[in-house]
Parts: C-alpha cells; structure tokens; sequence
C-alpha cells in the first residue's frame, strides 16, 4: 500500500475509485439528503412514470411506441376537498385515523372492499376491514397501528389492491403513452430479465445510475484538478456530495442524472486537450451522443446542459481575449466552441426528428407541429391565451420574477448551510473574486468562470420560463451545474489564501 501511493498514477487511481465508491454508496441511500426537503413529490412521481411501465412491460399484449407511459390513474388524486369534524384529508390521506379515500368508479368500488389487501407505492401493506362510498368517493379504512400519509406512503394513485379472494391484482390504472419525449430509459429499463421481480429491477437501476453518476462526476472533479487546483476539485465534490438536490434526482429512474453532466465531462477534457485534434474531434462526437442520449431521456435543462459543454472553454476564451493572447490561441478556442455548438445541436436535432417521427406515426412534419404547440409553447415563453390555469399564469410571469423566485430556498444550499443564505452567499463570493483580481492576488479566470456557471444556471430559467416557473419543486438543481461549487470555491480558497499570507500555513 506504500509503495502504491508513492506512484503518483497509482495514487491518483486509488483516490478516484474512493471517490466513486463513496458517491456511489451515499447517493444510493441518500444518506446524506439533508432532511426532509421539497424534492420528495420528485423522488417518488417521476420514477413512478418509469417504474408503472416496467409494470406494463409484464403484459405481452401491451404494446406501445414510446419508452414512457403515463397513467390515468383508477384512484384519482384526492386533494382533501372533503373535511369535516372528524376527518381531515391530506392527499387521499385521513390525518387522524387509519382511512384513505379514493374517487369511485366501476373499478374502484369493486376493489376497495372488506377482505382485500392496500398495496401503497413505498410497499406497504394493510387489510381493508371497512368501506363506506359518498360524494362521489369510496372511503376505506384498513388495519394498521399507523396511520399512513402521502410523504411516507408516497401517492396514493399509485396504491393498488390484492384481492385476496380471487389471487390477483387491481389494476392501477389505463395507460397511455408519454408522448413528450422518446422515452429512451424506459425501454431500456423495462428490458430487464422477467426472472428479477419488479423491486428487484428497480434497486439494481438505482445502483446502476448512482454508480454511473459517481463514475461522470469523479472524473469531472479529476478535469478540475488537472485544469484548475486541488482545491477547486475538491470543493466540487463536496458540493456534489452533499448537495440534498444532486442527491436527490441521482438514482432517479425517470432523470437518470448521470446524462445532465456527460456534456460538461467531455467539455472539461477537451479543453485539457485543446491542442489536440484527436480530442477536438472525439469532444465534437462525444457532445452530439451525449446531447442525443440527454434528449431522448426528456428535453429539461437542455440549455444549461449544452453550456455545460462549453463553459470551461468560454473561460479560457474570454480570458484569452481580455489579456489578448495569441490570435492562434483565440481562434482555436474559437473554433471548437463553435463545432462543439454545431455538434450539440445536431445531437438535439437527430432526437428530436426521431421523437418527431413517433410523435406523427411516421409523419415527421406533423409530429414535430405537435411538439411544438403542445410541449414548446406550454414549458418556455407560449401566448398565455393558448392555455389555462397555471399555464396561463406560468407564460404572463415575467423572466426576473421566475428568477427572483429561485434565489430563496426551501431547503440547505447544501448539508448544513441553510437555504436562507443563498443569496449572502453570491454576494460573497462574488466580491471575493473580484477583490482578488483587483488586488492582483487571483488571475481572472476563476471570476470569469463563476459569470459563466452563473449564465449557464440561468439560462434554463429563462428558456423554460414557464416550466421553471411550475416546477419550483425540482429546478432548483440548476444552480448545482458549476455555480454553487464555485460559490462555495471562492470563499474557501480567499480563506486559503489569507492564511497563507499571514504564514499560518
């Protein structure tokens, strides 16, 4: 063990299998979420998107062009609208007694009876002992020494019914395809061998998405350190590690996170490499495969995620401007930011022509009108007249209110950092940077980059204006795609460097 870590190359392979393991094992238990945070609807909806069609892959009769498929779940979504002296509802959910409620309709009323079995997503179970139908609702009350609610049981429109009786199960509910996007992970996902059962499926994919996640951002870290310092390396894998955000989509079935930071991997290794052709050439075709794989798992994020392959060498682009470097210089950087561009985008377009293809029944034209009237308009900057309700209201909001509400967390920035000092934070670290390059003691590319990671997390709030503006509850990982890290950078190495001066190191 000596002698190995005494080889730098071997050391340095060492410290990057720990770093994998450890990102690998924490992300996979979330042990180190940060407490009970807004992403919980997240965790448990999306991956049900995915994990409902493993479901469905079961049927030999079902079949369907998309790799996704939504429900129009048999229970309904009970908002609680019903509530009286005794019974209050939250989600389906009685708070006080050991009662759900579900809509009723010729399937539910059959199922939800004395005798058969609940069977909630997280997997509990609990007889059904009574049941009793009014106003439209079928309320049950079940056999437990708990009472179950939606953020430990997860949505009640997922819960389904053994029947005891007969030996089999309620169907959860009619499903229709997801027409939103190609669906690449659910086809992949729902392939898994028929001997494994359904959980069995679903906690081999966590540990195959948390290891390929560790596996993505180790090795960007890796490019940091090779690029920038240690420090810098080392400050993005905490963040990275103890961000409740990051945690929280990385073994998601639905996200598969790992796709988001492809892009900025091969955009960290090119500009390691920019004097090299080969790995010009390998970045331009790594960023289109990567920007295709992205978009036909789903289109959120797609711009931050873009620039996620080329911020690195904006940096060292605009810094080669500002201190007026060799023109050779310039105009490689240049050139690569421009192809790798081009490439991202043709990765785009090649998904989105498949995705077009299937959205038309083979008719690229009409497939790609209706992903543009029916998804495009409704997530980004749509006539608010087109739409109702929160669509409407998420397409007269203004950019700077979308961005405003994106700067108070509800959560820890990361593990023991409160959300309410995010904003003390930026203003931090910013003037931290710009002291040091005022006063001669930081070279400007650390500034630079933070204005770029800035840009690039932004970028999504004002493309997906309106997604950005409905999904609070989950956009808040864009500001975890370089920015924080650097927020969290800047005052640490300032820190370093002061008590350097000082000669307290």
């Amino acid at each position: 063990m000596k002698k190995a870590f005494q080889n730098k190359r071997a050391c340095t392979v060492i410290v990057m299998l720990l770093a994998i393991l450890i990102l690998t094992i924490t992300n996979y238990t979330k042990v180190l979420q940060g407490g009970d945070i807004t992403t919980r609807s997240l965790y448990g909806n999306s991956e049900g998107l995915v994990y409902n069609e493993m479901i469905l892959s079961y049927d030999a009769e079902y079949e369907q062009k998309y790799g996704l498929s939504d429900m129009h779940p048999y229970n309904g979504t009970y908002e609680g609208g019903l509530t009286d002296e005794v019974l209050n509802f939250e989600r389906g959910y009685c708070t006080t007694d050991t009662i759900i409620a579900v809509v009723e309709n010729e399937v539910t009323k059959h199922e939800y009876v004395p005798g058969n079995t609940l069977i909630f997503f997280n997997g509990d179970r609990a007889d059904i002992v009574e049941s009793e139908i009014k106003d439209g609702y079928i309320f049950a009350k079940y056999d437990s020494d708990t009472i179950f609610l939606f953020k430990t049981q997860d949505d009640l429109k997922y819960a389904c019914v053994y029947n005891n009786e007969q030996g089999r199960y309620m169907p959860v509910g009619d499903a229709v395809g997801y027409e939103s996007q190609i669906g690449l992970q659910g086809m992949l996902f729902k392939s898994f061998p028929k001997s494994w059962t359904l959980n069995q499926a679903r906690e081999v994919y966590k540990v195959v998405l948390a290891s390929l996640y560790a596996v993505v951002l180790s090795f960007i870290c890796y490019g940091i350190y090779k690029k920038y310092n240690i420090r810098f390396a080392v400050m993005f894998y905490a963040v990275t590690l103890l961000s409740p955000w990051m945690i929280g989509y990385s073994t998601n079935l639905y996200w598969v996170e790992f796709t988001w930071f492809l892009p900025t991997l091969i955009g960290i290794y090119c500009a390691n490499h920019i004097d090299s052709k080969k790995a010009r050439i390998l970045s331009y075709l790594g960023v289109m495969a990567a920007i295709f794989l992205k978009s036909a798992c789903g289109y959120e994020y797609i711009s931050t995620i873009m620039m996620g392959a080329i911020v690195f060498l904006l940096t060292d682009l605009t810094v080669a401007l500002l201190e007026r470097k060799d023109k050779v210089v310039i105009l490689r950087l240049f050139k690569t930011i421009f192809m790798i561009g081009i490439f991202a985008i043709l990765g785009f377009v090649i998904a989105l022509l498949c995705h077009g293809y299937m959205r038309g029944d083979g008719n690229i034209y009409y497939g790609l009108r209706a992903i543009y009237y029916n998804d495009v308009l409704r997530r980004t900057h749509g006539d608010p007249n087109m739409f109702q309700g929160v669509y409407a209201d998420s397409l007269n909001a203004s950019v700077i209110r979308v961005v405003l509400r994106y700067l108070v967390f509800d959560t820890p920035v990361i593990l023991g950092v409160p959300g309410i000092l995010f904003i003390p934070l930026i203003m931090v670290s910013f003037f931290t940077l710009v002291y040091g390059v005022w006063k001669k003691q930081d070279k400007k590319d650390m500034l630079v980059l933070y204005i770029w990671m800035g840009i690039a997390s932004v970028s999504w709030f004002v493309l997906g204006k309106s997604h950005s503006y409905i999904h609070t509850m989950m956009n808040f990982v864009m500001w975890y795609f370089g920015f924080i890290q650097m927020i969290f950078y800047s005052i640490i190495e300032a820190g370093y460097q002061f008590m350097k001066k000082k000669n307290y190191l």
